[in-house]
């Protein structure tokens, strides 16, 4: 998985795609790519939580390392696409997706791994909740019954 913790970006994968992102000409459709890779594999999810939040930051709600890198910032300010309420609404369900290993095999790779799903699985709540912010639906928690029968709840751990 390339990983070394469990925040948005902290994974070789994310960065690496988040890279292609920047370069890309058309990053809109680099997202619907990445979102059909998703929905047919259930893997690259850490690639699909970093990319909503690059969607959410384009809407206002900025995570802490896109505002405090000056290389990211740069781009987000003159990033060339704007905000897609249909692909933020797509990468909200596919979140909700993504916490449930008997769905995404980056759930199931995250609980086989050596950093504590736990808190990755928060991790993609809040952007879920960044998301729901932007697109102005009530904040809810991801469903967890599949993580409840691996750690009981997200608040042990």
């Amino acid at each position: 998985m390339g990983a070394w913790g469990t925040g948005v970006f902290d994974s070789e994968a994310a960065l690496g795609w988040f890279g292609d992102l920047r370069m890309s000409a058309y990053p809109l459709f680099a997202i619907r790519l990445l979102l059909d890779k998703f929905a047919g594999e259930g893997s690259a999810g850490d690639e699909l939580l970093l990319a909503a939040t690059v969607m959410a930051a384009v809407a206002g709600e900025v995570h802490p390392k896109l505002e405090t890198d000056s290389e990211y910032s740069a781009w987000l300010t003159e990033a060339p696409f704007d905000f897609d309420a249909q692909l933020a609404r797509e990468m909200r369900a596919d979140l909700e997706l993504l916490v449930d290993p008997n769905r995404s095999r980056a759930a199931e790779q995250r609980l086989e791994g050596e950093f504590p799903a736990p808190a990755w699985f928060h991790e993609v709540e809040r952007v879920g909740a960044s998301l729901d912010r932007v697109l102005g639906r009530p904040i809810g928690a991801l469903p967890r019954v599949a993580v409840r029968r691996h750690f009981g709840t997200l608040d042990s751990g």
